[in-house]
């Protein structure tokens, strides 16, 4: 597969963008964005909810019937903006993990080997660790 450089295809939306491959239909995203209130630990807090999600459209072939299948991927973050720092530092961690689990068949339904590490040190006034 040729590297393809992914780009905003719908402007203009006011809770988010379309993503996509121009001339390629098979490959297609989405991030949305809202925001709202929220009551944690008795505060009032600001809470901003992003879904980011993709679409990729493969060819498969099943009892030598030629078909295809929509993959999907989602993930979602939901937080004040005191938690943005902290959501930098989870998704550095959660990403290799996550990648980690693919190939110990997570997504087949086979407990996960590999663990994320947190680093409970984070200083929410100062960049997120790498």
């Amino acid at each position: 597969m040729a590297t393809q450089v992914i780009k905003q295809v719908v402007q203009g939306k006011k809770t988010g963008v379309d993503l996509g491959i121009p001339g390629n239909d098979d490959f297609v995203g989405t991030i949305r964005h809202s925001s709202g209130q929220k009551t944690d630990g008795g505060l009032q807090l600001t809470n901003h909810r992003t879904e980011i999600s993709f679409r990729i459209r493969i060819p498969v072939v099943k009892d030598g019937i030629e078909g295809f299948e929509l993959v999907s991927y989602k993930q979602s973050v939901s937080c004040s903006p005191a938690g943005f720092p902290y959501v930098k530092h989870m998704s550095a961690v959660v990403a290799p993990a996550f990648q980690a689990w693919v190939d110990e068949h997570v997504l087949k339904g086979y407990d996960a080997q590999t663990m994320p590490v947190f680093d409970s040190t984070i200083d929410p006034d100062g960049p997120a660790p790498a």
